[in-house]
């Protein structure tokens, strides 16, 4: 493929995964309409829940694309880091299968539901090598099949299926299958990347891949984990609201998929201007503008605008959630600046705020367990702490910079 189409994919991968997107939310929508609120929310914490065990295989994307676009795509290269999964994939699965009583207990979820996790869970580390060979090959048109494909796959599925079974479980079915779809699809593309030599197999050591691996699950596990952790623990101390909870979410999260596909490009911009420190600051102060304005006008949209359209989008049953959507999405302003700032710190390969997100991690589940007597108080909550976590970042940033 020309090096003039491999730029074309780039710049046309930001818009067909905002587009993606706008199909996950459709999707969200849907399954609504068949769920009674608190098994949405129940629901909604098993989808957090499992956003959080996916770092391990988005870090095997990562760690593979960087592989590959370092232009060391060698069959031993490929057999070590399919051999690293195997190790990860035991490592997960032991993991859940021990404290899968307390899953179910913290989650509200069936025992049948969490034994899909674990299983959605392992599919979803091989997907993520095959994806990130794509990636890391600037095969862009390819990586985004492979998330439509599996998106798609869930739909359809979903269209046919929860009309006959309106449960939880059929839902994380639908996810399994079209994570399946698309692994195949992945395998079929990458075959020849995937030459297994038993006899060079046998002589593979995990130990170059499992750590490297470790510091990117360390990187991403914050990000996933303060998207996350709210929705679990509403779920579990506010069951009856947990369903409103979650749609106030994903309209918060729509702001979100929009900043985050905004800073893909943005970050190879960055990189590029690394060794130009005036030009590298400009390109960050754009971003922080273009955020701003995208925040501003949200929060205008969804006190004026979105409220009317809970109703439309996900039934009467649904509708206190309209009071709450500026609510939510404030805090989540600030947390799009704390991962920007994050991402900034990656580029610089920085470590140090990686102790001021682990504190973080630990307040923030301190505050929600004390202050949760209902939903404001929880955004509340979340918007004075993703305020002071996003200003102790970029003081850090700032005397670092100097």
């Amino acid at each position: 493929m020309s090096n003039r189409v491999k730029k074309y994919q780039a710049m046309l991968f930001p818009v067909f995964d905002i587009a993606l997107n706008g199909l996950n939310y459709f999707f969200q929508i849907f399954i609504s309409w068949y769920l009674i609120p608190e098994n949405y929310g129940v629901l909604n914490s098993l989808l957090s829940f499992l956003a959080i065990i996916l770092v391990v295989g988005i870090a095997f994307q990562t760690y593979t694309a960087k592989e590959v676009a370092k232009g060391k795509l060698k069959e031993v290269n490929i057999e070590g880091i399919f051999k690293t999964s195997i190790f990860y994939m035991s490592v997960v699965f032991a993991i859940l299968l021990i404290t899968s009583p307390l899953i179910h207990g913290f989650t509200r979820g069936s025992y049948s539901a969490i034994i899909l996790i674990m299983i959605i869970s392992l599919v979803n580390i091989l997907l993520s090598i095959s994806r990130g060979i794509f990636q890391g090959s600037e095969e862009f048109f390819n990586l985004n099949k492979s998330f439509y494909i599996e998106v798609i796959s869930k739909m359809l599925f979903i269209l046919v299926a929860i009309r006959l079974f309106r449960n939880v479980e059929v839902i994380l079915i639908s996810i399994l299958v079209g994570m399946t779809i698309s692994l195949i699809y992945g395998l079929i593309k990458n075959r020849t990347k995937f030459k297994i030599n038993r006899s060079s197999f046998k002589e593979i050591t995990i130990k170059e891949h499992y750590l490297k691996i470790v510091k990117v699950i360390i990187a991403n596990f914050f990000f996933y984990f303060f998207t996350s952790i709210d929705m679990i623990m509403v779920n579990f101390y506010l069951p009856k609201e947990s369903g409103i909870y979650a749609v106030v979410l994903k309209y918060s999260q729509v702001l979100q998929f929009v900043s985050l596909s905004i800073m893909t490009v943005f970050v190879t911009m960055l990189s590029n201007s690394l060794n130009n420190k005036a030009e590298f600051d400009n390109k960050v102060r754009k971003l922080f503008a273009l955020i701003l304005v995208l925040s501003i006008g949200t929060v205008i949209f969804y006190k004026l605008v979105a409220p009317y359209t809970v109703e439309m989008f996900f039934g009467a049953i649904y509708k206190e959630a309209r009071d709450y959507l500026w609510m939510g999405v404030v805090p989540y302003i600030f947390m799009i600046y704390t991962f920007l700032i994050i991402n900034i710190n990656v580029i610089l390969e920085r470590t140090r705020y990686l102790w001021i997100l682990f504190i973080g991690a630990i307040l923030i589940t301190i505050l929600i367990t004390i202050f949760h007597s209902n939903i404001q108080s929880i955004f509340i909550i979340e918007s004075i702490f993703y305020f002071s976590l996003m200003t102790i970042l970029l003081i850090q940033f700032k005397v670092e910079r100097r």
